[in-house]
């Protein structure tokens, strides 16, 4: 068990070109687990908004975003296999699809690096291009 600070950033642009970017900031405990790493982190993710427990869980094959809470999901990112899954909120639940174009995982002495690059689309045939990317500093 290690103290981590931790920076995930993620990127979504629409089909009109319109980018949103967010950052989530915080600190945890990383476990490692034969050969992948778990960490475990609480965030609030807007103001006024319940905490969410959240884990991440990365190998060398692929990437896991678990958030239980006000805000639920369970998103997998791995090449070749997409991924359905559901967005729950407090205003109600999104069926959506995750299919995974990059992954990769780099681990230095004393950080980790995760990004992925994906398509999410919707159940209503919204579909937008998104990147998530994962630091991971020990303490």
């Amino acid at each position: 068990m290690e103290r981590i600070r931790l920076r995930i950033s993620g990127e979504q642009t629409d089909e009109g070109g319109n980018v949103d970017r967010n950052v989530t900031l915080a600190e945890g405990i990383l476990f490692r687990e034969g050969d992948r790493v778990r960490v475990e982190y609480m965030e609030r993710p807007s103001e006024g908004a319940d905490t969410v427990r959240s884990r991440l869980l990365l190998s060398e094959g692929g990437m896991e975003m678990i958030r239980e809470g006000s805000l639920h999901s369970h998103m997998v990112f791995q090449p070749g296999h997409p991924c359905r899954t559901e967005y729950g909120t407090p205003f109600g639940i999104l069926p959506m699809e995750i299919e995974t174009e990059f992954y990769r995982l780099l681990e230095r002495k004393k950080s980790i690096h995760a990004r992925a690059r994906y398509r999410l689309r919707m159940d209503a045939g919204y579909s937008i291009s998104c990147a998530v990317t994962v630091r991971i500093d020990f303490i």
